[in-house]
C-alpha cells in the first residue's frame, strides 16, 4: 500500500499539466511545488505541412473533418508532443477563408470552400485535446514549380498582387514569390498575420525558412536581404504583441548559419536582440556520423553547437527542429539514420542538456512510418523521464526540481536529465529533491551552500535555497537514509560558472565551487 502510495504521488510530481507539483512521502504532507512559469512548459512540436492536411483532410464533410483532425492530434500525442504547427498558408494559397488569399487548393482541388471554417476546427480541437496549436505561414513563397505556378496565376489574386510578385527559375522550374523588398508585399504579410489573429485563438505565429531562396535574386547583397526580412519580421512581431502579448512569434531557419545567413536571415540579430521573434529554431537534420570525404564528423552536434554560442538574449528561446523524415534513410553522407534506431532520443537528450528549450519533429505523416516506429518509441522514453509525462509505467527513481535565476521553477526532472540552464548565465537558486515511485523506501536528504555557508539539511521535496532569484546556489550534498542506501547509491554533479560541469559526487560528497546553472541527480544500483 505504500509503495502504491509513493507511486500515485510521483504522478503527480512530474505531471507537466498541473498549475503546480505536489508531492508526498511516508509519514509527510503533501509538499507542494510553486507554479511554473509559462517560459518553463517547454515545446514538444509537431509540424503539420500542408502535405499531411491533403493527405489526411481534403475534400471532407465537416463531421469527417473534425474526427480526423481529432485522430491526427492523439497521433501527435501519443509521442508526448503538445504543439502542433500547423500550415495556415504554405504558398499563396490559405486553409481558411481569407480576404488576401484564395481558398487551398490542397483541401480543395477546385478550390471550393466547403461551407465550414477547417482552420477553427483545427485550432479549437487542438485546445479540447490540450495543445499549443501555432499557425505556420510561408511569408514569402507563392509557388514552387510549374504545377503550382500556372495554379496560383489562374486565380484572381495574381494580377491584384503582380506589381510585388517576383519570378525566378527554381529546381521545379518557374517559381513565384512576394518581393521581400516590396512594402505593399511587407503589408499584405502583416494583413494576413492579422487576420489569423483575428480570427482564431492561436498559441502562436512560425514562419518557415523560406526568404530569399536560391535562384531568387541571388545577385543581392546578403546584407540587402537581412535589411529587408528584418523590416519584415520587426513589424509582424510588433503587431503580435499589439494583438496578444501572449501570443509567441518564431522562426525556424535552416540548419546551416551559413546558409540561413545567405537567405536573408538575420539569426545573428534575432538571437542577441529585443524585438524580432520569440524564439528561433534551427533545422538541424544531420546526425553525428556525417561524412565529409573520408572524415567522419560530428555535424548534428557541431551545428547545436554554433546555434547555442549565437544565442546571446537569454530571453530569446532556442527550440531545434529534428528530421523525423530522415529516419531509417540509406545515405552515404549520413550514416546513422540508417544503423542506429535511437537517434531522435539522442539528439533531443544531446539539446536538452546543451541548454535547448525544445525541440519539433519535422513532419506528421512520418509518425506513422514503420522504419520511424522503434525510433519514436526509443524517443518517448527518454521523454518520460524527462518531462514527466503522465503515464501508467512511470519509473522515475529521483524527480527533482530547480529554480532559476530569471525563469522560477523549472518543470520537474528525473533520473539524470539536467535541470537548470548549462552555459546560458542563469544561476539555481533553490532545489527541491524527491524519491520516486521505482525505488525501495527511504529518504533523500541534501543541503547546499550559499554564500552565507551551509544551509539546514532538508529531506523529501522540502526547498533548499530561495526563491527571491537572488542568491545562487553554490554548492550541494546529497544522500540517502533508510532501506534504500543499503541497495542504491546517490550520484550528482553540477555545473558551475567557472568551470562547467564537475566530476560526479556519490553519497554526501560536496559538488560545487561558484555559481551552479545547472543538476543532475541520479540512482544507481549498488550491483553496477
Amino acid at each position: 500500500m505504500q509503495r502504491m502510495k509513493r507511486y500515485l504521488t510521483v504522478i503527480l510530481v512530474v505531471v507537466c499539466l498541473l498549475p503546480s507539483i505536489c508531492v508526498m512521502r511516508s509519514g509527510q504532507a503533501a509538499v507542494c511545488l510553486p507554479e511554473q512559469s509559462n517560459y518553463e512548459i517547454e515545446k514538444r512540436a509537431c509540424w503539420i505541412s500542408y502535405i499531411d492536411i491533403e493527405e489526411n483532410l481534403a475534400e471532407k464533410s465537416e463531421a469527417a473533418f473534425r474526427a480526423k483532425v481529432h485522430a491526427m492530434y492523439e497521433e501527435v500525442k501519443k509521442y508526448g508532443m503538445n504543439t502542433v504547427i500547423v500550415h495556415a498558408r504554405a504558398m499563396g494559397d490559405a486553409f481558411y477563408p481569407s480576404e488576401y488569399f484564395p481558398y487551398s487548393e490542397y483541401l480543395s482541388e477546385n478550390r471550393t470552400f466547403p461551407g465550414y471554417d477547417p482552420y477553427s476546427i483545427m485550432v479549437a480541437v487542438a485546445h479540447e485535446e490540450g495543445l499549443r496549436f501555432e499557425a505556420w505561414i510561408n511569408p514569402y513563397r507563392l509557388s514552387m514549380g510549374e504545377e503550382t505556378t500556372a495554379s496560383f496565376k489562374n486565380t484572381s489574386f495574381y494580377e491584384k498582387y503582380q506589381p510585388m510578385i517576383l519570378e525566378y527559375e527554381g529546381q521545379n522550374g518557374t517559381c513565384l514569390s512576394l518581393d521581400p523588398e516590396n512594402p505593399e508585399a511587407q503589408q499584405l504579410v502583416i494583413d494576413q498575420v492579422v487576420e489569423i489573429l483575428d480570427l482564431y485563438p492561436v498559441d502562436g505565429i512560425h514562419f518557415d525558412d523560406y526568404f530569399f531562396v536560391d535562384g531568387m535574386q541571388d545577385n543581392l547583397m546578403q546584407e540587402d536581404k537581412m535589411q529587408a526580412v528584418n523590416t519584415l519580421i520587426q513589424r509582424v512581431y510588433q503587431m503580435i504583441k499589439q494583438k496578444n502579448p501572449d501570443c509567441e512569434f518564431g522562426i525556424s531557419p535552416a540548419g546551416n548559419p551559413d546558409y540561413a545567413r545567405s537567405q536573408g536571415a538575420d539569426i545573428d540579430t534575432w538571437l542577441s536582440q529585443d524585438g524580432y521573434v520569440d524564439y528561433v529554431m534551427p533545422q538541424i537534420y544531420w546526425t553525428d556520423r556525417y561524412k565529409i570525404g573520408d572524415e567522419e564528423v560530428p555535424m548534428f552536434s557541431n551545428r547545436c553547437e554554433e546555434w547555442l554560442q549565437l544565442r546571446t538574449n537569454i530571453h530569446i528561446k532556442l527550440y531545434i527542429g529534428l528530421a523525423l523524415y530522415r529516419v531509417g534513410e540509406n545515405s552515404d553522407t549520413d550514416l546513422d539514420w540508417v544503423l542506429r534506431t535511437d537517434n531522435l532520443a539522442k539528439q533531443c537528450a544531446q539539446s536538452y542538456g546543451m541548454g535547448y528549450d525544445g525541440f519539433a519533429l519535422f513532419r506528421y505523416a512520418y509518425l506513422g512510418e514503420t522504419v520511424a516506429q522503434q525510433e519514436l518509441q526509443n524517443l518517448y522514453d527518454y521523454l518520460k523521464k524527462q518531462t514527466g509525462i503522465l503515464t501508467s509505467d512511470l519509473d522515475a527513481g529521483i524527480v527533482y526540481t530547480a529554480h532559476t535565476s530569471e525563469f522560477g521553477w523549472q518543470e520537474a526532472k528525473t533520473d539524470g536529465i539536467v535541470a537548470g540552464y548549462p552555459r546560458q548565465g542563469l544561476f539555481l537558486s533553490a532545489v527541491r529533491i524527491q524519491l520516486g515511485s521505482d525505488v525501495p523506501e527511504g529518504n533523500v536528504r541534501y543541503v547546499i551552500e550559499l554564500a552565507q555557508g551551509q544551509s539546514e539539511w532538508c529531506m523529501d521535496g522540502e526547498l533548499a535555497g530561495s526563491t527571491e532569484k537572488t542568491n545562487p546556489l553554490l554548492g550541494i550534498r546529497i544522500n540517502l537514509t533508510g532501506k534504500i542506501a543499503e541497495t542504491y547509491d546517490i550520484t550528482y554533479r553540477v555545473y558551475v560558472s567557472e568551470q562547467g560541469w564537475t566530476a560526479w559526487g556519490t553519497n554526501g560528497s560536496y559538488v560545487g565551487g561558484s555559481a551552479i546553472q545547472a543538476l543532475q541527480v541520479k540512482l544507481v544500483k549498488k550491483t553496477e
